[in-house]
């Protein structure tokens, strides 16, 4: 299985690459501590959406390496797993309180 090297066979995937990680990083540096992993995790799968709606539009070879099937995959999977780690604990928690950011302290 070759890989796209010049990002031929998708060239959109270095901004989707991009905006996913900008997302990332907004989500870490906005959202208090306990909603990070269930926010990211809800973001990564509508972005996994997005991404499939994308590609159903677009005939692609499967042969050709990488493609948008195989980014939203991966995003399912890195939201998936972001899910699991999150505590449901910890978010009813920050909810119970009014929203306080100390919420992690309390505990």
């Amino acid at each position: 299985m070759r890989f796209c090297v010049r990002w031929q066979c998708a060239p959109a995937l270095p901004i989707l690459f991009l905006l996913t990680i900008a997302v990332a990083a907004l989500h870490l540096w906005l959202l208090p501590w306990p909603l990070v992993l269930p926010v990211l995790s809800s973001v990564l799968v509508i972005g996994a959406m997005v991404v499939a709606v994308f590609a159903w539009f677009r005939p692609v070879d499967r042969g050709q390496g990488i493609d948008y099937w195989d980014v939203s995959g991966a995003l399912v999977l890195i939201g998936c797993c972001a899910a699991m780690l999150s505590d449901p604990e910890e978010v009813f928690l920050f909810i119970e309180s009014g929203g306080d950011q100390n919420t992690r302290q309390r505990r």
